[in-house]
């Protein structure tokens, strides 16, 4: 990205600017950085496809979920155990 001038915008610039603009709205500490973490976490809420996510924030897959979502084979496997426990109590029933 450059500026008005042509210019490559430096990293450290953006997280600068969004410091002064949480200083002048008073919300306390809030870093850049963190918005990131809290977008992934809404988008996996909103059962976003994780791919598409990965892609919004320029991840590769693997590491979008080893990062955002690290617990999701475990609620996974939790969700098709409790699954399978319910058609297994249902089918002994009938």
């Amino acid at each position: 990205m450059l500026n008005e001038f042509g210019e490559p915008i430096r990293p450290e610039w953006w997280g600068h600017q969004f410091a002064r603009l949480v200083r002048a709205a008073g919300v306390g500490k809030i870093r850049l950085h963190g918005l990131r973490h809290s977008l992934a976490l809404a988008m996996l809420e909103a059962n976003v496809n994780p791919a598409d996510a990965a892609a919004l924030l320029s991840h590769r897959l693997e590491a979008f979920l080893g990062t955002y979502a690290p617990d999701t084979a475990e609620r996974g496997i939790a969700r098709a155990v409790a699954g399978l426990s319910e058609r297994l109590a249902d089918a002994r029933g009938a």
